[in-house]
């Protein structure tokens, strides 16, 4: 056993400490989940209990896009269906995802010893274990980090396989195909990059089985792209740009209205020279030191805002790395290199502003790589004393900057972005629990079927018992359990009886009838308290000291199920009029 633990301590100390910062706290923090984790979530729930979505329409084993709402990734839900088994709680939703995330993590610390070395993969892993990117989306419940994670590992097995068994690759890329609409298209050049990168390292030997390897994955993304008119997917083609995109075609429309007339604008003012400039334009932006290092994406769900999915000094060991890969082992510098080109490709073809923490997902494992070997290439530069003193240093820094990290995410993220997750809704399922104990209760709002889903999965409703019953509820768009119904439209007065609590989204533009000349509660965005829900004739927290802001919350208040009536209604609940 010491000579087990000796040999194998750099890879046990990357796993532990990849581990407990996916783990920690895992049950409140992120303090929700928003509306597509929890589809992910009791999807994956559903096919557990029955093998099948909540509607009972559809089976991932279809290998087609779940056929109930917007079209989704194929295998995400069955391949963390097992943990169906568990309770609907934050910490069992989270963890495999949290777990592949810490698998991806010892994935890179074997690619860079087969690519670099045994005490270069000690730096990369742990690099890979606090990065922020993979801490903050490996404690969510997105598809994206799926795909990655298979995608890299079919990466560390071609890099380890030879002869017949190369073709034990096409699993994991196959499974890495389905698992994320956003890096389908990457498929096939990823494949023949790692596959000609392993054809040299293997002295050019076994050439059929590496074409086949190739073959197979042009075939099924050959398949995928015939399939696209048969199912819901197609929806998703309207997102690419082309150059015979409308809103490539409005772009040149607005350049020539706005040009003089000249001989040169048909030539420097067309829908292939609009095209190119947006494709480079997006395709660059996943450079952005601000994008990478200091702000991340835009998109509410995806970001801190106020932290990038790097540390500041990981820039300069990125390029320290690239460099430095350059010189000692140009085989490996041109693999990386390939795969960093290929990576912004799907978010450069998507046509809205590119959110590239996901579809470029996989540029983030390639840099911490080079991240990686950039830091060992810096402190192998010094002599044995300097040496330990540079580590010292190096590790108090990072520490430094790992606890600045830790503060925005534990404590400042949950107030000025609880939107980010949805917290309001999480909220809300737990007062029309507490309301619908006694009375019945109804909730308005836009999107009655992703309520219901919250509700379902904060209270923990969706059983074995029940499925049949959820799916035909599904599948008659009849969003209603027990006591509790939620409804598009606004209230009409007719509805209204007293007694029975409303809630009306915000969002729905309800403002007109009887309950509008009612004192009313409300569910805030915590950050700023602008009201999320409109609470009518409550009946839970009506004589309770109700502040007229969010304030003096601490982590553990996020621990809903744990608070008494008086607890929640006062840290959460607001008063108006």
């Amino acid at each position: 056993m010491k000579r087990f633990l000796k040999l194998n301590f750099p890879l046990i100390l990357v796993i532990l400490c990849a581990l407990f910062v996916r783990l920690v706290f895992l049950n409140i923090a992120p303090i929700a989940l928003n509306h597509d984790e929890v589809t992910f979530v009791e999807n994956a729930k559903a096919v557990f209990l029955t093998g099948k979505d909540l509607s009972g329409t559809w089976s991932p084993l279809s290998l087609t896009p779940i056929s109930y709402g917007f079209p989704m990734s194929e295998l995400p839900f069955l391949l963390v269906s097992p943990w169906g088994i568990f309770p609907s709680t934050l910490f069992w939703a989270r963890l495999p995802y949290a777990l592949f995330s810490a698998g991806l993590v010892v994935i890179l610390y074997f690619i860079a010893q087969k690519l670099f070395g045994r005490k270069q993969a000690l730096a990369v892993g742990l690099v890979a274990a606090f990065n922020p990117w993979g801490i903050f989306l490996g404690r969510t419940a997105f598809d994206s980090p799926l795909a990655v994670f298979f995608y890299m590992l079919s990466l560390l097995l071609i890099l380890h396989l030879n002869k017949k068994k190369i073709l034990f690759v096409f699993i994991p890329l196959f499974i890495a195909f389905f698992s994320y609409i956003g890096t389908k298209i990457i498929l096939v050049p990823f494949t023949i990059v790692i596959s000609t990168y392993s054809y040299i390292l293997n002295k050019r030997k076994d050439t059929l089985y590496y074409s086949l390897l190739v073959i197979a994955t042009i075939i099924l993304t050959g398949i995928f792209m015939i399939s696209l008119f048969s199912h819901n997917t197609g929806q998703r083609l309207s997102e690419l740009s082309t150059p015979f995109s409308s809103s490539v075609a409005k772009t040149v429309d607005q350049q020539r209205s706005l040009t003089l007339n000249s001989p040169l604008t048909p030539i420097f003012s067309n829908k292939f020279e609009a095209f190119t400039s947006e494709f480079l334009h997006k395709y660059t932006g996943i450079f952005s030191t601000q994008y990478q290092f200091f702000y991340g994406d835009s998109d509410q769900h995806l970001s801190l805002w106020f932290h990038g999915y790097f540390y500041y000094l990981d820039f300069i060991f990125l390029i320290l790395g690239y460099c430095a890969l350059f010189t000692k082992n140009k085989k490996a510098w041109v693999l990386l290199t390939a795969l960093i080109l290929i990576a912004p490709i799907p978010a450069a073809l998507y046509q809205k502003d590119s959110i590239y923490v996901t579809r470029g997902v996989l540029i983030y494992p390639l840099f911490i790589l080079l991240i990686g070997f950039g830091i060992y290439t810096f402190v192998d530069y010094f002599k044995k004393y300097t040496k330990t003193a540079i580590v010292i240093i190096l590790t108090l820094i990072y520490l430094l900057l790992f606890l600045n990290f830790t503060n925005i995410y534990l404590f400042r993220y949950p107030m000025y972005n609880s939107e980010g997750v949805d917290f309001s809704s999480r909220l809300m399922a737990n007062y029309v629990l507490l309301a619908s104990k006694s009375t019945e209760i109804t909730v308005y709002t836009n999107e009655p079927d992703a309520l219901f889903k919250d509700f379902l999965f904060y209270d923990d409703f969706y059983n074995r018992g029940n499925t049949k019953i959820i799916a035909k509820k599904f599948k008659a768009h009849d969003f209603s359990l027990k006591n509790v119904t939620f409804k598009t439209g606004c209230p009409k007065d007719a509805e209204v009886k007293t007694g029975e609590p409303i809630v009306v989204a915000v969002s729905s533009g309800c403002n007109s009838g009887i309950i509008y000349n009612t004192d009313y509660k409300v569910i805030p965005q915590l950050g700023d308290a602008t009201p999320v829900y409109k609470i009518y004739f409550d009946n839970i927290c009506k004589n309770f000291g109700l502040k007229q802001f969010v304030s003096g919350l601490n982590l553990q208040d996020f621990d809903l199920k744990n608070l008494t009536n008086k607890q929640f209604c006062e840290d959460f609940i607001l008063n108006r009029r």
